[in-house]
Order: structure tokens, then C-alpha cells, then sequence
């Protein structure tokens, strides 16, 4: 699925709309990972064994994206409404940092494993409770995966080699 993005910018924007629309008409899922994460270490592990079909790729971009829209789902009720521009500029600012390369080696592949390290950080970061956390935050780690999310939804409609756009 080809698109008329003009920078990387507004293909994140773009992106970002279509996992808050998304996530507008979802229910919250209490147990919301747990498939995520077993159909992405599978898929992984079939592409690992040459285990491929085309549609593998689709189909985990869909998952990817469900991560993403669960994530939101649990900032907006943990942390009040979603900022969209402040996670398009987060999504733009590490963009600018790692470049194209860190995640085009890889692909959605690589998206897909990010998104199941977030995921078992959370798991672990929910049973060890907040107050222990030396780092990064559970709501940091849950707007990474957004963030992936919107990086496997540009992957498939071939937006995210786009530049960024200059600073105004």
C-alpha cells in the first residue's frame, strides 16, 4: 500500500490517527499482551525455520498495531487523554537520532521482537510494582510500543524511508 506522505513527519502523524481511531472503538483488555506476545515470538521463530508466507507480514503489522492500541488504551486510563503531537515528536526525535538503518535491517521482524521485549519489560515491571523501577517507566514503555506500532503501520505503506521534516 503505496501513500502521498510528504516527510516521515506526517506519515507518523498518519499513522498515530489510525491507532487512535482504533483504539477509540476498543474495549480494554486486561490480559492484552499475552496473545500479542505469543503470536509474534511464533511468527518469529517460523521465519526463523524459512517458515514464510506473504501474508505473515500483514498479518503481524496487525498485531503490532493491536499492541499499539492497547497501549494507548492503558495511557489514556492511567494518564488522561493521549497527546498525539507529543508522541508524533517522540516518534520524530529518535527518529533523527537512529536514522533509517536501525530499524530497515530488520524490518517488521525487528519491530515485532521490540515490541515482545516491551511487553515482557511491562509483565515484569507490573510484578515487581512501580517503586522498583530503576529506568525507564512503565508509561515509557508502553509509549515505545505505540511508537513501534506506528513504525510497522509506515513499514507497510512504505512511508518510513521518508526524511523528516526540517525544523521550522
Amino acid at each position: 500500500m503505496k501513500t502521498n506522505y510528504k516527510n516521515f513527519n506526517s506519515a507518523a502523524e498518519g499513522a498515530l490517527d489510525s491507532l487512535v481511531a482504533e483504539a477509540s472503538t476498543t474495549l480494554t483488555d486486561p490480559n492484552k499482551f499475552d496473545p500479542i506476545e505469543t503470536y509474534l515470538s511464533r511468527w518469529v521463530t517460523s521465519l526463523q525455520r524459512g517458515q514464510y508466507e506473504p501474508d505473515d507480514l500483514e498479518l503481524a503489522t496487525m498485531v503490532i498495531s493491536h499492541a499499539g492500541v492497547q497501549a494507548i488504551k492503558w495511557l489514556e486510563e492511567n494518564h488522561g487523554p493521549f497527546n498525539k503531537k507529543e508522541m508524533v515528536d517522540i516518534v520524530c526525535r529518535k527518529q533523527h537520532d537512529y536514522g533509517h538503518k536501525n530499524i530497515t535491517n530488520f524490518g517488521t521482524i525487528g519491530v515485532g521482537i521490540r515490541v515482545c521485549d516491551k511487553i515482557a519489560r511491562i509483565k515484569n515491571l507490573t510484578k515487581i510494582g512501580e517503586p522498583e523501577v530503576h529506568n525507564e517507566s512503565l508509561k515509557d514503555s508502553y509509549i515505545d510500543i505505540v511508537g513501534y506500532s506506528m513504525i510497522a503501520l509506515m513499514l507497510q505503506n512504505d512511508s518510513f524511508h521518508l526524511q523528516l521534516k526540517e525544523k521550522a
